[in-house]
Parts: C-alpha cells; structure tokens; sequence
C-alpha cells in the first residue's frame, strides 16, 4: 500500500495543485507541435490513400 502525498506534493502530479478546490473545471489542451505532427499524419495518410486509389 503507497503512502499519502506529503504537503509538498500534489496529489495528482500532471495537474496543477495550487487550485484546491475539486471542481475540476480545468480542461488539457495538447501542444501546438503535438496537433502539428497529427495534422502532418493524417495528411500523410490521405496522400497514400489518394496514391493506392490511382494505381
């Protein structure tokens, strides 16, 4: 069994600690670089789909 988190830790490390409350109104935006290179995926996907389709 894992001991509770000290004072000086938050309880859920990926979220901010400092809002104390648990309402959890805040939503995680993705980075600009990781919507970039899913955009540069799913571009590359449909030009190889566009590409089987001609041949």
């Amino acid at each position: 069994m894992t001991s509770p988190p000290s004072g000086d830790q938050p309880a859920h490390p990926g979220k901010g600690g400092s809002s104390g409350g648990s309402s959890g109104g805040a939503t995680q935006v993705p980075e600009p670089g990781t919507l970039g290179l899913m955009g540069l995926g799913l571009a590359g996907l449909a030009f190889a789909g566009t590409r089987k389709r001609r041949r």
